[in-house]
């Protein structure tokens, strides 16, 4: 998309403010760390709630599509922060035969059926695992305070013009202890993931609104 710099004049710059480019942040899309070239583990971050499991697949077992559409999952902010971001991870876990024959060089083959290996992505497994942040890496997807967003779009609307898309997108802030929902969606084929994280207040509303966010407005 900068493809179009012939619009500038030569010899001329045109600066971008953090505001302008602040609007340009995708926060709907899920990517991976690999695709953009860097790890999560060689950056300074905080995790502001617990690791939870959005999905869990037996691939013996299940197939595309059979994971719901649309999940939501409570959880509590264990630390104060901006909400920067939502960062997916996956683990892996092989497990011995249901004859108890398994087991072979990783781990033995016990009675009891355990994993007898495990592989993660989780960043504090692959600070040492180089090759395996470039294969796989970490999923991320931005996180916006949708509720914010929405309300300052409104305030806008109704005051200074041009405004709106200014307010776009509302860093998401939580408190320590505060509860969240994070909602957790699918494709139809269970290939593509997409999540938005909501305040317990807003998702009240939202179900009350058979799900539409922000509440549709009342007829004129």
């Amino acid at each position: 998309m900068f493809a179009g710099s012939a619009a500038v004049p030569a010899g001329r710059r045109r600066r971008a403010s953090r505001r302008q480019l602040n609007q340009l942040q995708d926060t709907a899309s899920l990517v991976f760390t690999k695709q953009f070239g860097f790890r999560i583990s060689s950056c300074a971050h905080r995790c502001l709630a617990p690791r939870i499991v959005v999905a869990e697949v037996d691939f013996a077992r299940t197939g595309p599509g059979e994971l719901a559409l649309e999940r939501t999952i409570h959880v509590r902010a264990t630390a104060a922060g901006i909400v920067h971001a939502a960062m997916f991870s996956w683990e892996v876990a092989c497990e011995d035969d249901e004859d108890g024959g398994g087991g072979g060089d990783g781990g033995g083959g016990g009675d009891d059926g355990g994993a007898v290996e495990m592989m993660t992505t989780h960043p504090e497994d692959t600070v040492r695992n180089f090759p395996r942040d470039m294969q796989w890496g970490q999923g991320l997807q931005l996180i916006e305070d949708v509720e914010a967003a929405a309300a300052a779009a409104a305030a806008a609307a109704e005051g200074a013009e041009g405004e709106a898309s200014a307010a776009l997108p509302v860093p998401f802030v939580v408190a320590e202890g505060e509860e969240l929902e994070l909602v957790v969606r699918f494709s139809e084929d269970s290939t593509v993931a997409q999540c938005e994280l909501r305040r317990v207040a807003v998702a009240a509303t939202a179900t009350a609104n058979g799900g539409a966010f922000p509440p549709p407005a009342p007829p004129s």
